[in-house]
């Protein structure tokens, strides 16, 4: 029996899982992005998961001021998301299963500052900003039974959050702005389930 029909034929059960994929970090950059995940099964047909994920990107650029002053800077965006989805599943066999979810997550947003000085490689400025907040998001995912207990994964996610963030330049100068996270994320990844039939045993 597949573990769609016996989640169907328990009602109830936890699930662990790990997944993988690319997601948003930071404005339109993203990157690879790794995460963990434990749900619980209300239904055959409603559930809900928690995950913990992360993922970094950099992007270098040059910055020519004057013959003589050639600045490097190279930033680094990091996510880190905890988040919790509310799961509609939709059967379509006893193997294999569609889930629409609605949820949001709390972002730990990290952003690394090295600027340096080409024609002067000690003179090296690096300047760390974090900012946290909150984003609302939608999911449309796919799950196949691979075994009674094992399921794989996928799911697309759009998700969209502003924070502030106050910038403080080489300068001493600060300034605030908006900074933009969120956008659609691809992921796959393997589902545990550790529900148990309505017999008491477990499922194969």
């Amino acid at each position: 029996m597949g573990l769609v029909s016996q989640a169907a034929a328990s009602g109830r059960g936890f699930t662990l899982g790990l997944n993988a994929g690319i997601g948003p970090t930071v404005w339109s950059f993203s990157a690879y992005r790794f995460g963990v995940e434990a749900g619980y099964r209300f239904s055959a047909r409603l559930g809900v998961i928690l995950e913990a994920e992360t993922g970094t990107t950099a992007n270098e650029s040059s910055t020519s001021w004057t013959m003589s002053y050639l600045i490097s800077s190279k930033m680094t965006y990091t996510a880190t998301p905890i988040s919790l989805s509310l799961h509609y599943v939709v059967p379509v066999n006893d193997r294999a299963a569609f889930h629409i979810g609605l949820g949001g997550g709390f972002y730990a947003l990290t952003l690394e500052t090295e600027d340096r000085d080409l024609y002067s490689a000690s003179q090296t400025t690096k300047s760390t900003q974090k900012a946290r907040a909150f984003a609302p998001h939608l999911c449309l995912g796919f799950e196949c039974a691979l075994t009674g207990k094992l399921v794989l994964v996928g799911e697309v996610r759009q998700s969209a959050g502003k924070a502030r963030l106050s910038t403080t330049d080489r300068y001493g100068f600060i300034s605030e702005g908006d900074l933009s996270f969120g956008g659609t994320q691809i992921k796959i990844g393997l589902r545990i389930f550790l529900g148990r039939s309505q017999d008491g045993k477990d499922p194969r």
